[in-house]
């Protein structure tokens, strides 16, 4: 399998569930991350712990389903 290393994945619904286990299995494969979820909270957590692993993240609290006004 290639390297994934410094490739940019984008993930909806980053703060929990499956989007929160999809940026885990790619921070391990070091990757670089673009982390979307509505809740702050939650999202902040995910990216502490992942920015360890990864090379590198930008985390994003919007709701995609309403992008009025932006």
């Amino acid at each position: 399998m290639r390297s994934l290393k410094n490739k940019i994945v984008v993930i909806t619904g980053a703060s929990q569930g499956i989007g929160a286990a999809l940026a885990a299995q790619f921070a391990r494969h070091k990757c670089r991350l673009i982390l979307v979820a509505r809740n702050k909270t939650r999202l902040q957590k995910v990216v502490g712990d992942l920015e360890p692993l990864c090379s590198g993240c930008l985390s994003l609290a919007i709701d995609i389903t309403s992008l009025k006004g932006m």
